[in-house]
């Protein structure tokens, strides 16, 4: 029909991040809110929307991640090894380059559960500290309320 969507992926304020976060679908837009409030703040953050899965659009992606000390993934869901879906493709990704940032998976939003702005600030907080070289695990569950969540 003759459109178009801007390719594999859309970045975000990356040029210059230091932490970025990964998403797909709608959670977009609300951290897209949260990347400009928190720009305002003088936080050097980005986004990366991935619209492609398959195949992993990874040079692409190694790309748009560029410098950035740590990355996160937003996952909606959870995979065998205790990771989500997406973190896992995005890992292997990075793996296979020269880039070594460090990666978190934050699993949130399952059951139909609303994943808020403050659950964004949070995990920007987690990759900050995980940038300034703090222990930040490497999967984390927001907002869950599960017994697992909180043995962590």
């Amino acid at each position: 029909f003759g459109r178009y969507y801007g390719g594999v992926l859309e970045t975000y304020q990356t040029d210059d991040a230091e932490e970025i976060m990964i998403t797909v679908g709608t959670i977009t837009g609300t951290t897209r809110v949260v990347v400009d409030k928190l720009r305002e703040a003088g936080k050097k953050v980005g986004l990366i929307k991935l619209r492609y899965l398959r195949p992993m659009p990874e040079e692409a992606l190694v790309e748009a991640i560029g410098d950035a000390k740590a990355v996160g993934v937003i996952d909606k869901d959870i995979s065998f090894g205790h990771e989500g879906t997406i973190f896992t493709n995005v890992n292997s990704a990075l793996s296979k380059s020269n880039l070594n940032p460090r990666k978190h998976d934050f699993i949130c939003g399952m059951g139909g559960r609303n994943i808020s702005k403050n659950d964004i600030i949070e995990m920007f907080q987690l990759l900050e500290d995980s940038a300034d070289g703090k222990d930040v695990p490497a999967v984390k569950f927001i907002n869950l309320n599960t017994s697992i969540s909180e043995k962590e």
